[in-house]
């Protein structure tokens, strides 16, 4: 098989505690060894699903339950959105979390104001959050109105 440059592949071993995902062999003699993480983005990413696919067959060699688990990537943001600064570019993923999902028939204005509305709910320093973490809430939520509506 060879790369699909738009799918990744990781390798997840089903342990008694949850599912882990493959880092790296740590030694294949005498005795099998590997490392494992709980977060997938500190896992190796496999480029094909024949490279995980020859991972999970020596795990399963030694007794381990593994499987592939991939995913497909998104395509490139359409070049006519503006990406949000840098400093504000986690609040304004904050406020699009928090919102309605795309299928609550909500138009994007909608969306940003209840997502906002939430957030400041939790981030508003009257009700124990940080000035500073308002003020970037606020800065994300004027962006997204300037540039997305």
């Amino acid at each position: 098989m060879t790369a699909n440059s738009d799918t990744h592949f990781w390798v997840v071993l089903d342990t008694d505690s949850g599912p882990r995902f493959f880092s790296r062999f740590q030694s294949h003699y005498p005795r099998t060894e590997w490392i494992t993480t709980g977060a997938r983005d500190r896992a190796y990413c496999f480029g094909t699903e024949q490279d995980a696919r020859r991972v999970v067959d020596q795990l399963r060699k030694v007794g381990r339950r593994a499987r592939i688990a991939a995913e497909r990537l998104s395509p490139p943001p359409d070049p006519d959105v503006p990406m949000p600064p840098p400093d504000l570019r986690s609040w304004v993923k904050k406020i699009i979390d928090a919102g309605p999902g795309r299928g609550s028939g909500k138009a994007d204005a909608e969306r940003i104001n209840a997502g906002y509305r939430a957030l400041s709910r939790q981030f508003h320093p009257d009700h124990g959050g940080k000035h500073a973490d308002m003020l970037k809430l606020n800065a994300a939520a004027k962006w997204m109105r300037q540039n997305l509506l």
